[in-house]
């Protein structure tokens, strides 16, 4: 961060301080587990797509087939 932006911090209690660091800290570690969990619901999502187009191919396949062997 810039100086500018934590110039507000000057002048603050050292307990207030070091709280404010771990909070910013956990900040940072909770949005990267955002990133990574957003990713992950991301392929989920992607791969739940995949598997329904795979039952909805198998499922006019085999109303193609049971069409043809009705007509035979």
């Amino acid at each position: 961060m810039s100086w500018a932006v934590e110039e507000w911090k000057d002048g603050l209690p050292g307990k207030a301080l070091q709280k404010i660091q771990e909070m910013e800290v956990q900040l940072d570690k909770m949005k990267k587990e955002k990133t990574q969990k957003q990713f992950q619901l991301d392929s989920l999502e992607a791969a739940i797509q995949k598997q329904k187009q795979k039952v909805n191919i198998y499922h006019k396949s085999c109303w193609l087939f049971l069409t043809v062997i009705i007509l035979l």
